[in-house]
């Protein structure tokens, strides 16, 4: 783990976070998680609200946070209105 963090750590955190996620590693993942947001912003960190590779941090306290943070948190994404026109 030690050497695919020094290898892909900075051009890859959020895989890295995802990696200790699925190792069970619920602070190293957070810690990559937050990271991550600082390099690149909330961006490319929608698959942690959606994927499956961060399945084991969902009954976690800081998950819900992290969502809030993210602009994806249950609440935030219900309250996007779409008004949709179909043509014809």
């Amino acid at each position: 783990m030690d050497s695919l963090e020094r290898r892909f750590g900075e051009r890859y955190p959020s895989w890295i976070a995802a990696i200790h996620a699925r190792q069970g590693r619920s602070d190293s993942a957070f810690a990559w998680l937050d990271r991550a947001y600082s390099i690149s912003g909330p961006g490319n960190l929608s698959g942690v609200a959606y994927g499956v590779l961060f399945e084991s941090l969902r009954d976690d306290p800081r998950y819900q946070p992290l969502l809030q943070k993210l602009g994806l948190a249950p609440e935030q994404i219900a309250a996007i209105e779409f008004d949709v026109k179909l043509p014809g």
